[in-house]
């Protein structure tokens, strides 16, 4: 049964045999890379998107709360969100590599690293019971003051380099 009919073969065999232009198979491999870079922004585009949606769901919501004139405390957590992402990124880019951690007093940045775990446990908990604006205020205040002190850490074990 996997053997083509008769007639199939014979059409077949009865076909002229051309050869194909030389610069075919280049083209037709340029397209395969081109269909995966597209496919490859796509995906991009999507993760780049998915990111976006998932600030804005954590952000939007401080943002839209009714304030009271006495009460701008959701501008605040929102300036002090951006203010530890921006630390956040001076961390990756200044600190957590291995020459320098040898360097650093590695107790004291651990302990820190485990203060903010357990901060960011608090923050979560805080949102997840809708936490009123003074209280998420407090907690991103401590969790930026936190990520200055492992900062200034760094900061000095580098010097020391």
């Amino acid at each position: 049964m996997n053997e083509p009919a008769p007639r199939l073969l014979q059409a077949l065999q009865q076909l002229p045999e051309h050869d194909a232009p030389t610069h075919l198979w280049s083209r037709v491999l340029e397209s395969r890379l081109n269909e995966e870079r597209r496919r490859s922004r796509r995906m991009a585009m999507v993760g780049g998107a998915l990111a976006a949606a998932l600030v804005l769901a954590v952000a939007l919501p401080l943002t839209l709360q009714q304030q009271s004139p006495a009460m701008p405390a959701a501008q605040t957590v929102t300036d002090l969100m951006l203010e530890a992402r921006l630390m956040e990124e001076r961390l990756a880019n200044t600190g957590f590599q291995r020459t320098r951690l040898q360097k650093t007093p590695a107790s004291l940045l651990q302990l820190r690293q485990a203060e903010l775990s357990q901060l960011d446990e608090a923050l979560a908990t805080a949102y997840a019971q809708n936490a009123s604006p003074e209280v998420l205020e407090r907690l991103w205040r401590e969790r930026v003051s936190l990520l200055n002190e492992m900062l200034n850490i760094l900061e000095a074990g580098a010097g020391a380099i």
